[in-house]
């Protein structure tokens, strides 16, 4: 189990001249690539200006044919057993696609750290060649997301999110 870190109950603001602040917006639905960053760099505050703060994540680029379907392309993997995606301001949706053997899980969270929505895929089966691990697509549609955890018992890629 995991223990979350969220950002304050308060989401950060924008201050403008004169003007009330309002909270930074999460442009919607935006898919979310992670080809603008470097091979092994940690994932963290690239992605703030969509209001995206990652933890627990790195960017490889693949070596191992499990997880490499044509061209190989940058994917996020845990640096631990799970990688975070905490939100500046709330969604209603989000969706990923992940590539492992083992179910993946991903969890929806609120901004006191409880679980509003849980989605999974399914372990590999018959269905899937052994290699490469089939790439699969985990959506949840709930208010109020401020948190997403991704997480399996075996190594799993993250190839996109969509918010």
């Amino acid at each position: 189990m995991f223990s979350p870190s969220l950002p304050s109950a308060n989401p950060p603001t924008l201050e403008l001249a004169n003007r009330r602040a309002t909270p930074l917006p999460i442009p919607s639905p935006r898919l979310i690539e992670f080809h603008r960053l470097a091979p092994f760099e940690r994932v963290t505050h690239q992605f703030h200006e969509w209001g995206l703060c990652f933890d627990g994540a790195i960017v490889i680029l693949p070596s191992n044919s499990s997880f490499i379907e044509g061209a190989q392309k940058l994917v996020v993997v845990p640096s631990r057993r799970t990688i975070a995606i905490n939100l500046q301001a709330p969604v209603d949706q989000a969706t990923v696609w992940v590539r492992g053997y083992q179910s993946i899980h991903l969890s929806a969270l609120d901004r006191d750290g409880h679980c509003l929505a849980l989605s999974f895929t399914e372990a590999a089966s018959a269905n899937c060649p052994p290699q490469p691990a089939c790439l699969q697509k985990i959506s949840i549609n709930v208010a109020g997301i401020y948190r997403l955890v991704l997480e399996s018992k075996s190594s799993f890629v993250l190839e996109g999110l969509q918010l």
